[in-house]
């Protein structure tokens, strides 16, 4: 059996004369966290109030995507309302459009992420559900009475 020698190699003394600091990835993951989102794109939802936000392309074209499916809401049964909601937020997002909200204090912008995307579509599709079913009823009454 042959022995190999060698010498005094200290992987840690060598690791310092090159530079290496084996806590210096750890201190810079422990930093701030990146800096946010400082503009926004005419894909994204804008989350706030106001003509500059409402007028936003972003948001009209949202806004659309909700209309374009209230009547649907309106039908479905409770258990697939959910699926409408998320669906538009993932139409948004394959779109490459974010859902934003603006920190006033430091003029930076947030992802709200798909949870608090979800729960914004959802209530922006209840907005009008009672006009939207008496005009569903209204029609189909009309319609059963042509017969």
């Amino acid at each position: 059996m042959s022995r190999h020698h060698f010498g005094t190699y200290n992987p840690a003394a060598a690791a310092a004369a090159a530079g290496y600091n084996p806590h210096q990835q750890y201190q810079q993951s422990q930093a701030a966290p990146p800096p946010g989102i400082t503009s926004h794109t005419l894909r994204d939802v804008l989350n706030g109030r106001g003509q500059g936000v409402q007028r936003h392309p972003g948001n009209v074209k949202y806004r659309t995507l909700v209309f374009v499916n209230k009547g649907l809401y309106a039908k479905c049964p409770r258990s697939d309302k959910i699926k409408i909601s998320k669906g538009i937020v993932a139409a948004v997002r394959e779109l490459g459009g974010r859902f934003l909200e603006l920190e006033e204090r430091t003029g930076i912008y947030r992802d709200i992420g798909d949870k608090k995307a979800t729960e914004k579509t959802s209530q922006a599709l209840r907005e009008g559900q009672t006009k939207i079913r008496k005009q569903m009823y209204s029609d189909e009454k009309k319609a059963g009475g042509a017969q």
